[in-house]
């Protein structure tokens, strides 16, 4: 699947990341990235929508991982970009990786969060829309006073 960034209107877009840029920041964390990822960043290192989805750039990356302390807490997977507000998406740190989850910056393992989708590319060609997690039940401990 080609990544179509032209249809995302609400989108800021950024240069494309340099070969270099992304071969140092996979040697920086060692790791690998994912080709979903390195295909956008080969037309946009990066991007940002209007709703505040950010997908890191090869530039930033390293960093932000470094934050979220990744490693630590979801081995095997790197943080790929954020919600702006608290919230980590994380890929496998394969090659072949196409699956995105959402996670709380405080617990970043999968099974904590939200599966986003099973296709990094046409979760973009798409808008980067996060969906809405499952609500669970609120139960008002008051009603047991009645």
């Amino acid at each position: 699947m080609e990544l179509e960034l032209s249809q995302l209107g609400s989108c800021e877009f950024y240069p494309p990341a340099e070969n270099s840029t992304i071969r140092d920041a996979e040697k920086w964390m060692n790791t690998t990235f994912p080709k979903a990822l390195k295909q956008l960043w080969k037309k946009s290192d990066g991007l940002y929508t209007d709703e505040g989805v950010l997908i890191y750039g090869a530039e930033q990356i390293a960093e932000r991982n470094q934050t979220w302390e990744t490693e630590l807490y979801a081995e095997g997977y790197v943080a790929v970009g954020d919600d702006s507000g608290g919230k980590v998406l994380i890929m496998l740190a394969e090659a072949g990786a196409k699956d995105v989850w959402i996670v709380d910056g405080g617990s970043m393992s999968p099974d904590d969060g939200m599966h986003v989708t099973d296709h990094f590319i046409r979760w973009v060609n798409e808008g980067l829309e996060l969906g809405e997690p499952e609500e669970d039940e609120y139960i008002d401990e008051d009603d047991d006073l009645d």
